[in-house]
């Protein structure tokens, strides 16, 4: 009997241990979001426009509209350069290039329409500003040259992976 009830604590602890890790591998992500809002030359949110976010390298497209409060979001888009379009009936087209999707992060990307067109486009060439305001995630990218640049020897053991987080301005280690 007792043999019983080792056997069925282990089979138990190994279903914890093992969706404990699930969960924190579900946690982990190589995508990124765009988001923001659309509106008029007013102000005023414009509800159902049509915003498409296109991998420049890739050339791979995807699509959203815009909701009842002008917000939209893409997510799950790979790493990378994104040109994203906005079009709306009795608008110009909207496009933006150079918006740079980096793993976890979420791009802020308004935009602001201005009335025509479809077939006339105002194109913004400058990069969306990278503040976060839409989440409390905090995350970075260590490039690779950041992780060849670190010394062999590291707080007093070999070089870490664990260690590359302390390179995130305001981490320390405890």
């Amino acid at each position: 009997m007792l043999d019983l009830k080792r056997f069925a604590t282990l089979i138990v602890s190994l279903c914890l241990i093992a969706s404990g890790a699930a969960v924190n591998l579900w946690a982990q992500t190589d995508r990124g979001r765009i988001t923001g809002t659309v509106t008029d030359p007013s102000g005023a949110v414009i509800i159902g426009a049509s915003i498409t976010a296109t991998n420049t390298a890739t050339h791979v497209s995807t699509k959203t509209t815009s909701t009842s409060t002008g917000n939209y979001t893409i997510p799950l888009l790979q790493v990378g350069t994104y040109e994203v379009t906005v079009e709306q009936t009795g608008f110009k087209r909207y496009v933006q290039t150079g918006v740079v999707v980096e793993v976890g992060q979420t791009v802020r990307m308004d935009a602001a329409m201005q009335l025509g067109e479809t077939t006339q486009a105002v194109e913004v060439t400058a990069e969306p500003v990278q503040v976060q305001s839409d989440t409390s995630d905090r995350g970075t990218v260590v490039t690779n040259r950041e992780i060849q640049d670190l010394p062999l020897i590291t707080q007093g053991e070999q070089r870490n992976p664990a260690l590359f987080m302390t390179l995130v301005p305001g981490v320390t280690g405890r």
